[in-house]
């Protein structure tokens, strides 16, 4: 499943170039009904969203794939609901 914000695709950053990311593919386990619901805008941070107790094994930030460089990133990930 891809994250779209309107027209945008937004990635999902994982860590900085300099770093390895975390082992293995992180999912999106969302709720049945309304499976955007943890997706939180971030203060001061326009078109940035925060996807808290949705990713695991961890939080994830995403943002337009446009604006990520020298970054691992995910724009596709396995959805599972709950």
């Amino acid at each position: 499943m891809a994250v779209l914000y309107g027209p945008l695709v937004l990635a999902g950053k994982l860590a900085p170039i300099t770093h390895k990311p975390t082992s293995g593919t992180a999912v999106l386990i969302a709720n049945k009904t309304n499976p955007t619901a943890g997706f939180l805008p971030v203060r001061n941070q326009p078109l940035a969203f925060k996807a808290q107790n949705m990713i695991k094994p961890g939080d994830v930030t995403f943002v337009p794939l446009y604006q990520v460089y020298d970054e691992y990133y995910s724009v596709y990930r396995d959805l599972f609901t709950q």
